[in-house]
């Protein structure tokens, strides 16, 4: 076997290695083909193996894309266990930014619900009169702090519409008010067994 066709060979093996290791989460580094090589360059990339690409490759957390230079053994762990997963858990986990290795569907399906009706909010923003809806965008910022606020708020969006602010509503004072109704409507679920259910199994869920 002549040089380039041995190259070739050790090459498509190198990028072989390259590979196992993208899938695991590594931002690796590839050495460009070289047209004519040499002796010299089929030992360099027999060489290179996966120790030394993790060991000289950034890691990407899968769930949450974040690029990890150092302490990587933890990301490793996490992706480890990332890959592990059913695809509707990996989908699941990427959507929260954490690791879940386990949900109640209904549950899921539930916050999914939730997470809609927050979008239909900000949404329904638009409708109102800019000075108004900046107001809005700022105060509903405020009160959306964590996800148990986002759940509290979209419990309360569901169950008592009737308290937010519309579109008619012409006066900063009423917005204000109605807003001040929003929030002590999410202090009253905050304690409630709904929001306890759903907080114990998908949102403090480890």
């Amino acid at each position: 076997m002549n040089i380039n066709k041995l190259y070739n060979k050790e090459y498509s093996l190198y990028l072989r290695r390259l590979n196992r290791q993208v899938k695991a989460g590594y931002d690796v580094n590839v050495i460009p083909k070289v047209d004519n090589a040499t002796k010299k360059d089929i030992a360099l990339i027999k060489s290179i193996r996966a120790a030394q690409i993790k060991k000289e490759s950034d890691i990407v957390n899968l769930i949450t894309g974040e690029i990890i230079s150092e302490n990587k053994k933890e990301v490793k762990k996490i992706n480890k266990e990332f890959l592990a997963l059913p695809g509707e858990l990996q989908d699941i986990s990427i959507e929260r930014g954490m690791l879940i290795k386990s949900v109640d569907i209904d549950v899921y399906n539930a916050i999914s619900e939730y997470d809609l009706l927050i979008k239909n909010w900000y949404d329904r923003l638009y409708e109102f009169r800019k000075d108004l809806r900046d107001f809005l965008f700022d105060r509903t910022n405020e009160l959306l702090s964590d996800e148990l606020s986002k759940l509290e708020f979209a419990i309360a969006y569901k169950k008592n519409p009737d308290i937010f602010p519309i579109p008619a509503d012409s006066r900063i004072e009423v917005i204000s008010a109605k807003m001040n109704a929003v929030m002590e409507a999410m202090q009253f679920y905050n304690s409630s067994p709904e929001i306890n259910y759903f907080a114990d199994r998908f949102i403090n869920y480890e």
